[in-house]
Protein backbone atom coordinates (compact mmCIF):
# COMPACT_ATOMS: atom_id res chain seq x y z
CA UNK A 1 0.00 0.00 0.00
CA UNK A 2 1.12 3.21 -0.79
CA UNK A 3 1.86 6.30 1.54
CA UNK A 4 -0.63 8.11 -0.05
CA UNK A 5 -3.30 5.13 0.65
CA UNK A 6 -1.86 5.09 3.97
CA UNK A 7 -2.99 8.69 4.97
CA UNK A 8 -6.42 8.14 3.24
CA UNK A 9 -7.22 5.16 5.25
CA UNK A 10 -6.40 6.72 8.34
CA UNK A 11 -8.25 9.94 7.26
CA UNK A 12 -11.03 8.01 6.33
CA UNK A 13 -10.98 6.08 9.80
CA UNK A 14 -10.77 9.55 11.67
CA UNK A 15 -14.03 10.70 9.93
CA UNK A 16 -15.70 7.83 10.79
CA UNK A 17 -14.23 7.06 14.61
CA UNK A 18 -14.73 11.22 15.58
CA UNK A 19 -18.35 10.43 15.33
CA UNK A 20 -19.12 7.93 17.49
CA UNK A 21 -20.21 8.02 21.02
CA UNK A 22 -16.61 7.04 22.23
CA UNK A 23 -14.73 9.61 20.18
CA UNK A 24 -17.26 12.54 21.69
CA UNK A 25 -16.90 12.08 25.15
CA UNK A 26 -13.08 12.06 24.93
CA UNK A 27 -13.53 14.93 22.68
CA UNK A 28 -15.88 16.26 25.67
CA UNK A 29 -13.08 14.86 28.42
CA UNK A 30 -10.08 16.64 26.75
CA UNK A 31 -9.37 20.34 26.70
CA UNK A 32 -10.03 21.22 22.81
CA UNK A 33 -7.65 19.91 20.50
CA UNK A 34 -5.58 18.25 22.65
CA UNK A 35 -6.89 14.42 22.36
CA UNK A 36 -4.35 12.19 20.99
CA UNK A 37 -5.47 9.04 19.50
CA UNK A 38 -2.99 5.93 19.55
CA UNK A 39 -3.75 2.58 17.74
CA UNK A 40 -6.64 4.39 15.16
CA UNK A 41 -5.96 1.43 12.67
CA UNK A 42 -5.32 -1.54 15.53
CA UNK A 43 -8.24 -4.45 14.24
CA UNK A 44 -10.42 -6.79 15.01
CA UNK A 45 -11.55 -9.77 13.33
CA UNK A 46 -12.94 -7.94 10.12
CA UNK A 47 -13.53 -4.27 11.66
CA UNK A 48 -11.78 -2.12 14.01
CA UNK A 49 -11.25 -2.42 17.47
CA UNK A 50 -14.07 -1.54 19.76
CA UNK A 51 -12.46 1.02 21.83
CA UNK A 52 -11.19 4.53 21.36
CA UNK A 53 -7.81 5.11 23.42
CA UNK A 54 -5.63 8.10 23.87
CA UNK A 55 -4.12 10.90 25.63
CA UNK A 56 -4.65 14.77 25.91
CA UNK A 57 -4.70 17.31 28.98
CA UNK A 58 -7.56 18.37 31.07
CA UNK A 59 -7.11 21.71 32.23
CA UNK A 60 -3.71 21.68 30.99
CA UNK A 61 -2.46 18.50 32.87
CA UNK A 62 -1.66 15.10 30.91
CA UNK A 63 -4.54 12.38 31.15
CA UNK A 64 -4.65 8.56 29.83
CA UNK A 65 -8.24 7.75 28.65
CA UNK A 66 -10.13 5.20 26.91
CA UNK A 67 -13.63 4.85 25.46
CA UNK A 68 -15.64 1.71 24.56
CA UNK A 69 -16.92 2.14 21.48
CA UNK A 70 -20.57 0.55 21.07
CA UNK A 71 -21.10 1.31 17.78
CA UNK A 72 -18.68 -1.68 16.32
CA UNK A 73 -19.93 -4.99 17.68
CA UNK A 74 -21.72 -3.48 20.67
CA UNK A 75 -18.26 -2.23 22.30
CA UNK A 76 -17.37 -6.19 22.98
CA UNK A 77 -14.16 -6.70 24.29
CA UNK A 78 -11.61 -8.59 22.21
CA UNK A 79 -7.96 -9.40 21.92
CA UNK A 80 -6.88 -6.17 19.76
CA UNK A 81 -9.76 -4.27 21.98
CA UNK A 82 -7.95 -5.28 25.63
CA UNK A 83 -4.46 -4.54 24.38
CA UNK A 84 -4.82 -1.37 23.48
CA UNK A 85 -6.17 -0.62 27.10
CA UNK A 86 -3.50 -2.25 27.89
CA UNK A 87 -1.22 0.14 26.17
CA UNK A 88 -2.70 2.89 27.89
CA UNK A 89 -1.91 1.69 31.58
CA UNK A 90 1.54 0.69 30.22
CA UNK A 91 2.10 5.24 29.12
CA UNK A 92 0.25 5.97 32.51
CA UNK A 93 2.95 4.48 34.12
CA UNK A 94 5.63 5.84 32.37
CA UNK A 95 4.41 9.11 32.70
CA UNK A 96 2.61 9.45 35.91
CA UNK A 97 -0.33 10.59 34.58
CA UNK A 98 -4.05 9.58 35.67
CA UNK A 99 -6.28 6.96 33.75
CA UNK A 100 -9.90 7.47 32.98
CA UNK A 101 -12.06 4.29 31.64
CA UNK A 102 -15.71 4.92 30.15
CA UNK A 103 -17.28 2.21 29.99
CA UNK A 104 -20.32 0.75 27.16
CA UNK A 105 -20.02 -2.66 26.22
CA UNK A 106 -22.24 -5.57 25.98
CA UNK A 107 -19.80 -7.88 27.06
CA UNK A 108 -16.80 -9.87 25.48
CA UNK A 109 -16.26 -11.96 22.02
CA UNK A 110 -16.93 -15.47 23.12
CA UNK A 111 -15.43 -16.41 20.16
CA UNK A 112 -11.82 -15.83 21.62
CA UNK A 113 -12.09 -18.37 24.89
CA UNK A 114 -9.53 -18.28 27.19
CA UNK A 115 -7.81 -15.74 25.12
CA UNK A 116 -10.47 -13.41 26.21
CA UNK A 117 -10.13 -14.18 29.92
CA UNK A 118 -6.34 -14.08 29.87
CA UNK A 119 -6.61 -10.66 28.50
CA UNK A 120 -9.16 -9.47 31.45
CA UNK A 121 -6.61 -10.56 33.57
CA UNK A 122 -4.20 -8.84 32.48
CA UNK A 123 -5.65 -5.02 32.63
CA UNK A 124 -6.97 -6.35 35.59
CA UNK A 125 -3.13 -6.50 36.92
CA UNK A 126 -2.18 -3.50 34.98
CA UNK A 127 -5.27 -1.56 36.99
CA UNK A 128 -3.97 -2.74 40.39
CA UNK A 129 -0.28 -1.95 40.26
CA UNK A 130 -1.36 1.24 39.22
CA UNK A 131 -3.96 1.86 42.54
CA UNK A 132 -2.43 4.28 44.45
CA UNK A 133 0.50 5.24 42.26
CA UNK A 134 -1.92 7.44 40.04
CA UNK A 135 -5.81 8.36 40.31
CA UNK A 136 -8.39 6.04 38.15
CA UNK A 137 -11.92 7.04 37.41
CA UNK A 138 -14.32 4.68 35.94
CA UNK A 139 -17.11 6.15 33.90
CA UNK A 140 -19.83 4.12 33.46
CA UNK A 141 -21.92 5.73 30.05
CA UNK A 142 -23.92 2.10 29.44
CA UNK A 143 -23.81 -1.27 29.72
CA UNK A 144 -20.84 -2.57 32.22
CA UNK A 145 -21.61 -6.32 32.99
CA UNK A 146 -19.70 -9.47 33.30
CA UNK A 147 -15.47 -9.03 34.07
CA UNK A 148 -15.63 -5.93 33.12
CA UNK A 149 -17.40 -4.69 36.03
CA UNK A 150 -14.92 -5.55 38.16
CA UNK A 151 -12.73 -3.92 36.54
CA UNK A 152 -14.41 -0.34 36.44
CA UNK A 153 -15.13 -0.99 39.89
CA UNK A 154 -11.70 -1.13 40.56
CA UNK A 155 -10.95 2.37 40.10
CA UNK A 156 -10.55 4.88 42.86
CA UNK A 157 -13.69 6.78 41.71
CA UNK A 158 -16.75 5.24 39.97
CA UNK A 159 -18.88 7.84 37.76
CA UNK A 160 -22.39 6.57 36.30
CA UNK A 161 -25.25 7.67 34.59
CA UNK A 162 -27.92 7.08 35.67
CA UNK A 163 -29.36 4.91 32.60
CA UNK A 164 -25.91 2.84 33.12
CA UNK A 165 -25.37 -0.76 34.39
CA UNK A 166 -23.02 -1.90 36.27
CA UNK A 167 -23.03 -5.89 37.02
CA UNK A 168 -21.22 -8.57 37.16
CA UNK A 169 -23.99 -10.78 36.27
CA UNK A 170 -24.54 -10.52 32.09
CA UNK A 171 -28.58 -11.47 31.78
CA UNK A 172 -29.35 -7.72 32.70
CA UNK A 173 -31.42 -8.72 35.61
CA UNK A 174 -29.63 -6.12 38.07
CA UNK A 175 -26.87 -3.79 38.25
CA UNK A 176 -28.92 -0.39 38.09
CA UNK A 177 -27.34 2.98 39.13
CA UNK A 178 -29.83 3.19 41.97
CA UNK A 179 -28.99 -0.42 43.07
CA UNK A 180 -25.00 0.76 42.52
CA UNK A 181 -25.41 3.91 44.41
CA UNK A 182 -27.06 2.41 47.53
CA UNK A 183 -24.52 -0.49 47.73
CA UNK A 184 -21.39 2.07 47.56
CA UNK A 185 -20.15 0.57 44.05
CA UNK A 186 -21.08 3.67 42.52
CA UNK A 187 -19.66 6.86 43.89
CA UNK A 188 -21.49 9.57 41.99
CA UNK A 189 -24.40 9.45 39.49
CA UNK A 190 -24.40 11.80 37.10
CA UNK A 191 -27.88 12.54 34.92
CA UNK A 192 -26.33 11.31 31.89
CA UNK A 193 -23.36 10.10 29.88
CA UNK A 194 -22.50 13.70 29.06
CA UNK A 195 -22.49 14.99 32.63
CA UNK A 196 -20.79 12.01 33.85
CA UNK A 197 -17.85 12.70 31.68
CA UNK A 198 -18.11 16.76 33.26
CA UNK A 199 -17.87 15.15 37.15
CA UNK A 200 -14.58 13.30 35.72
CA UNK A 201 -13.17 16.40 34.02
CA UNK A 202 -13.82 18.38 37.47
CA UNK A 203 -12.07 15.79 39.93
CA UNK A 204 -9.48 15.62 37.22
CA UNK A 205 -8.44 19.67 37.91
CA UNK A 206 -9.09 18.63 41.59
CA UNK A 207 -6.50 15.97 41.45
CA UNK A 208 -2.70 15.22 41.87
CA UNK A 209 -1.86 13.70 38.43
CA UNK A 210 0.36 11.04 40.76
CA UNK A 211 1.89 10.02 44.51
CA UNK A 212 4.94 11.97 43.93
CA UNK A 213 2.84 15.45 43.17
CA UNK A 214 0.56 17.53 44.99
CA UNK A 215 -2.99 18.27 44.18
CA UNK A 216 -3.37 21.75 42.00
CA UNK A 217 -4.02 25.01 43.96
CA UNK A 218 -6.72 27.20 42.50
CA UNK A 219 -8.16 30.75 43.01
CA UNK A 220 -11.02 30.56 45.51
CA UNK A 221 -13.77 32.69 46.85
CA UNK A 222 -15.50 31.52 50.24
CA UNK A 223 -18.91 30.09 49.93
CA UNK A 224 -21.52 32.74 50.49
CA UNK A 225 -22.98 33.28 53.94
CA UNK A 226 -20.84 30.85 54.85
CA UNK A 227 -20.26 32.56 58.71
CA UNK A 228 -23.80 32.23 59.38
CA UNK A 229 -24.12 29.12 58.21
CA UNK A 230 -21.53 27.85 60.32
CA UNK A 231 -23.54 29.72 62.95
CA UNK A 232 -27.06 27.79 62.08
CA UNK A 233 -25.18 24.36 61.84
CA UNK A 234 -23.60 25.31 65.68
CA UNK A 235 -26.98 26.39 66.78
CA UNK A 236 -28.78 23.01 65.52
CA UNK A 237 -26.00 21.11 67.40
CA UNK A 238 -26.73 23.05 70.47
CA UNK A 239 -30.38 22.42 70.56
CA UNK A 240 -29.70 18.71 70.14
CA UNK A 241 -31.96 18.99 66.74
CA UNK A 242 -32.03 15.70 64.56
CA UNK A 243 -31.41 17.69 61.40
CA UNK A 244 -28.94 16.21 59.48
CA UNK A 245 -26.44 19.01 59.67
CA UNK A 246 -23.27 17.10 58.47
CA UNK A 247 -23.53 18.62 54.42
CA UNK A 248 -24.36 21.83 55.88
CA UNK A 249 -21.11 21.88 57.25
CA UNK A 250 -18.95 20.19 54.71
CA UNK A 251 -20.53 23.25 52.66
CA UNK A 252 -19.85 26.02 54.46
CA UNK A 253 -16.58 24.63 55.22
CA UNK A 254 -15.49 24.60 51.61
CA UNK A 255 -15.02 26.98 48.69
CA UNK A 256 -17.40 27.65 47.02
CA UNK A 257 -18.82 25.34 44.56
CA UNK A 258 -15.43 23.29 45.23
CA UNK A 259 -16.87 20.32 46.90
CA UNK A 260 -18.25 16.61 45.44
CA UNK A 261 -19.85 14.26 47.48
CA UNK A 262 -18.69 10.60 46.91
CA UNK A 263 -21.39 7.75 48.17
CA UNK A 264 -24.03 10.01 49.35
CA UNK A 265 -26.77 7.25 49.13
CA UNK A 266 -24.83 4.63 51.03
CA UNK A 267 -23.34 4.91 54.78
CA UNK A 268 -25.72 7.68 55.23
CA UNK A 269 -23.95 8.13 59.15
CA UNK A 270 -20.84 9.65 57.31
CA UNK A 271 -20.66 12.29 54.27
CA UNK A 272 -17.36 12.62 52.69
CA UNK A 273 -16.49 15.06 50.33
CA UNK A 274 -13.73 16.10 47.71
CA UNK A 275 -13.18 19.75 48.39
CA UNK A 276 -11.09 23.19 48.36
CA UNK A 277 -10.27 24.66 50.86
CA UNK A 278 -8.66 28.19 50.61
CA UNK A 279 -7.78 26.87 47.18
CA UNK A 280 -5.84 23.91 48.39
CA UNK A 281 -8.14 20.34 47.99
CA UNK A 282 -8.98 18.22 50.65
CA UNK A 283 -11.06 15.51 51.86
CA UNK A 284 -13.64 16.49 54.44
CA UNK A 285 -15.48 13.28 56.27
CA UNK A 286 -18.47 15.01 58.57
CA UNK A 287 -20.28 12.55 61.28
CA UNK A 288 -23.83 12.96 60.70
CA UNK A 289 -25.72 12.29 63.40
CA UNK A 290 -29.22 12.40 62.30
CA UNK A 291 -28.33 8.73 61.72
CA UNK A 292 -28.53 6.17 63.99
CA UNK A 293 -28.93 8.63 66.42
CA UNK A 294 -25.23 8.99 66.63
CA UNK A 295 -24.13 5.94 66.17
CA UNK A 296 -21.76 5.14 62.74
CA UNK A 297 -23.24 1.87 61.15
CA UNK A 298 -21.02 -0.49 59.41
CA UNK A 299 -21.82 0.96 56.01
CA UNK A 300 -20.61 4.72 57.21
CA UNK A 301 -17.30 3.21 58.66
CA UNK A 302 -16.19 1.23 55.32
CA UNK A 303 -17.16 4.23 53.46
CA UNK A 304 -14.87 6.68 55.23
CA UNK A 305 -12.02 4.19 55.94
CA UNK A 306 -12.07 3.40 51.98
CA UNK A 307 -11.97 7.15 51.35
CA UNK A 308 -9.49 8.35 53.89
CA UNK A 309 -7.13 5.77 52.47
CA UNK A 310 -7.89 7.57 49.23
CA UNK A 311 -6.70 10.94 50.51
CA UNK A 312 -3.77 9.13 51.91
CA UNK A 313 -2.61 7.71 48.93
CA UNK A 314 -2.49 10.97 47.06
CA UNK A 315 -1.50 12.90 50.38
CA UNK A 316 -4.41 15.24 50.18
CA UNK A 317 -5.25 16.23 54.21
CA UNK A 318 -8.30 15.29 55.55
CA UNK A 319 -10.77 17.15 57.68
CA UNK A 320 -12.70 15.19 60.16
CA UNK A 321 -15.88 16.94 62.33
CA UNK A 322 -16.86 14.45 64.91
CA UNK A 323 -19.95 13.70 66.47
CA UNK A 324 -20.68 10.71 67.13
CA UNK A 325 -21.14 8.42 70.30
CA UNK A 326 -19.37 5.37 69.43
CA UNK A 327 -20.00 2.93 66.59
CA UNK A 328 -22.40 -0.05 65.62
CA UNK A 329 -20.17 -2.55 64.04
CA UNK A 330 -16.53 -4.00 65.90
CA UNK A 331 -15.05 -5.29 62.76
CA UNK A 332 -15.63 -2.13 60.79
CA UNK A 333 -14.79 0.52 63.24
CA UNK A 334 -11.57 -1.26 63.45
CA UNK A 335 -11.05 -1.33 60.00
CA UNK A 336 -11.52 3.01 59.87
CA UNK A 337 -9.40 3.13 63.12
CA UNK A 338 -6.96 1.68 61.32
CA UNK A 339 -7.49 4.34 58.13
CA UNK A 340 -7.21 6.85 60.18
CA UNK A 341 -3.82 5.60 62.19
CA UNK A 342 -2.16 4.62 59.25
CA UNK A 343 -2.45 8.09 56.90
CA UNK A 344 0.51 9.86 56.78
CA UNK A 345 -1.48 12.51 55.13
CA UNK A 346 -2.03 15.95 57.26
CA UNK A 347 -5.02 15.15 59.15
CA UNK A 348 -7.15 17.90 61.29
CA UNK A 349 -10.42 16.76 63.43
CA UNK A 350 -12.94 19.53 64.71
CA UNK A 351 -14.95 18.50 67.32
CA UNK A 352 -18.82 19.88 66.76
CA UNK A 353 -20.50 18.04 69.06
CA UNK A 354 -20.46 14.82 70.31
CA UNK A 355 -16.69 12.42 71.15
CA UNK A 356 -17.41 9.34 73.08
CA UNK A 357 -14.48 6.78 74.08
CA UNK A 358 -13.80 4.86 71.09
CA UNK A 359 -15.49 7.73 68.56
CA UNK A 360 -12.96 10.20 69.86
CA UNK A 361 -10.15 8.06 69.51
CA UNK A 362 -10.56 6.81 66.10
CA UNK A 363 -10.96 10.06 64.55
CA UNK A 364 -10.17 12.68 66.51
Amino acid sequence: MSIESKLELVQKTHDQQKNSPAHKRLELLFDEGSFVEIDSLAKSGDGYAEVVAGFGAVEGYPVYAFAQNSDVAGGAMSKAHAAKIKKVYGMAVKTGAPVVGIYDSVGARLKEGNEMLNAYGEILLDANNLSGVVPQISVIAGPCIGTAALLAASADIVIMSEAAQLDLETNGAAGSSEEAAKTGMAHILAADDKAAVLEAKKLLSMLPSNNLTSAPVSEYSDAAGCEAAFQAVAAAIENGSKEAVASRLVEAAADAGSGVEFSAAYGKGMVCALAAVGGSVCGMVACNKAENEGKIDADACAKAARFVRFCDAFAIPVITFVDAVGFESLKEASKLSHAYAEATTAKISVITGAAYGAAFIAMA
